[in-house]
């Protein structure tokens, strides 16, 4: 504003200088004459008016566009309390968010610790009980075998008495042996039941037995490791023999 107004004073002065006749007798080299005369007045006095409007309005202008310009500041300072202020109330907001998250987080991750540590206890323990029990089914396994085995061996005993049995009558014609196996096997006399061999039972002379004692209480057995992984024997082919048709005796 200031630069503005030093402009137009010095257009001014410079039209004013262009307005003036001065006149300076080259005789008198110590002393110039300068002549002005009364409509040059006239038109100066004029312009100075002017500028003095101008200088006035300008002035005027100046007092306005600060006074606004001031109010403006004003505006502005309030408006960046204002956000400072907000902003600081965000920045509180915002920390206390995020403390609140972090403290959720942290109790998130313990329960997730504790269920974690739990389904391992768990699945330790269900490994165990099915080691425990594949162990407990190879050992009925073997028991089974074994008691097979057994009546198999019984079911032999019982056949060859039975077929010895057979064979103790001469006479009669035996179905299972032929007639060089019967004439060189060694027969068996089984006795005839009567009231001579069969001995009375004394009940006045029967002791009952004691109570047998309570099992003594043994620490508890280590867990036992899982037994080999032993594949099971091929199945045997199916019996191509016919079976033989028996006569009745």
């Amino acid at each position: 504003m200031a630069a503005c107004i030093k402009n137009l004073v010095a257009s001014k002065i410079v039209i004013l200088f262009h307005l003036l006749t001065v006149t300076v007798s080259a005789e008198h080299s110590r002393s110039a004459v300068v002549t002005v005369t009364t409509p040059e007045l006239q038109v100066l006095q004029e312009s100075l008016n002017i500028i003095s409007r101008e200088i006035t309005s300008l002035k005027s202008k100046y007092e306005e566009n600060q006074a606004s310009l001031f109010l403006s500041v004003y505006d502005l300072q309030t408006a960046v309390t204002e956000s400072n202020v907000r902003t600081n109330e965000l920045k509180q907001q915002f920390d206390e968010h995020r403390l609140s998250v972090e403290n959720q987080l942290e109790n998130i991750k313990g329960v997730m610790l504790q269920d974690h540590t739990l389904l391992k206890t768990n699945s330790q323990n269900v490994f165990n009980k099915m080691v425990d029990i594949m162990v407990d089914i190879r050992l009925q396994h073997r028991l089974q075998n074994d008691v097979l085995g057994v009546v198999q061996s019984v079911s032999e005993n019982v056949k060859t008495l039975n077929t010895n049995v057979l064979c103790n009558d001469e006479e009669r014609d035996c179905p299972v042996c032929s007639d060089d196996q019967r004439t060189n096997k060694t027969f068996i006399q089984l006795p005839e039941p009567t009231e001579s061999n069969i001995l009375p039972m004394d009940v006045e002379a029967f002791v009952p037995l004691p109570p047998a004692p309570d099992p003594p209480v043994l620490p508890p057995a280590p867990r036992r490791a899982p037994p080999a992984y032993v594949p099971p024997p091929p199945p045997e082919p199916p019996s191509t023999i016919k079976p033989t048709t028996t006569k009745e005796p």
